[in-house]
This record gives structure tokens, C-alpha cells and sequence, in this order.
């Protein structure tokens, strides 16, 4: 058989990075490619942040510019992909908390 997608190996590597605090919408914080991209993941390592593969949500990622919100048709699959960071971090009560203080006015 003879598979014509390129080995894991070959393909280019996409990282994105996103910022979100539990208050606002999360925002492009980092994109890149290759070395790019290893040094994204690496920091994030670091940071305690877990990988997501998603190569599809990168590539649409990716197409935002620096610094700009999601837009909202993405915003389930980043709500998906977030959910699962702030899970296995254990920091889901803590975001739910601030959010809710966020809607309650800070009580």
C-alpha cells in the first residue's frame, strides 16, 4: 500500500499559544512553525501548560493575528481544547470561581 501523507517526521510542526484568564475571551498570544513552534512548546512545558493536538484548530488559529480574540466560530473548539488544559492542571474551579465573580460584579 503506499500512503502518499507525509511521515510525522516531514510534516511542518504548528504551535499556537493562547491567553486566557477566565474573564474575557481567549486571545493569540504565539504562533509559529518548526523551530518556531518547538520553542513555543517548550515554554509551554515549563509553564505547566498541556499539549493539545489539533491540527485542524491550528491551522484556523493560526490565520488570527497576534494579540486578536478568537472569533466566535472557534469558540467551542477553544472552549473544548481549554476545558482540557485547566482540567488536567486542576485550575478549572479556579477559573469557574473568577468568572463568576467576573459576571457577579467582584463579590
Amino acid at each position: 500500500m503506499n500512503d502518499k501523507r507525509p511521515s510525522p517526521d516531514t510534516r511542518r510542526r504548528q504551535a499556537i499559544a493562547l491567553r486566557y484568564d477566565g474573564t474575557d475571551v481567549p486571545q493569540v498570544v504565539a504562533t509559529g512553525q518548526d523551530e518556531l513552534a518547538r520553542q513555543i512548546l517548550e515554554r509551554a512545558r515549563e509553564a505547566g501548560v498541556p499539549e493539545v493536538e489539533d491540527p485542524q484548530l491550528a491551522r484556523a488559529l493560526a490565520q488570527i493575528d497576534l494579540g486578536d480574540h478568537i472569533p466566535e466560530a472557534l469558540f467551542r473548539a477553544v472552549a473544548e481544547v481549554l476545558s482540557y488544559a485547566l482540567y488536567v492542571n486542576d485550575r478549572h474551579e479556579e477559573v469557574l470561581r473568577r468568572s463568576r465573580e467576573q459576571r457577579d460584579g467582584g463579590e
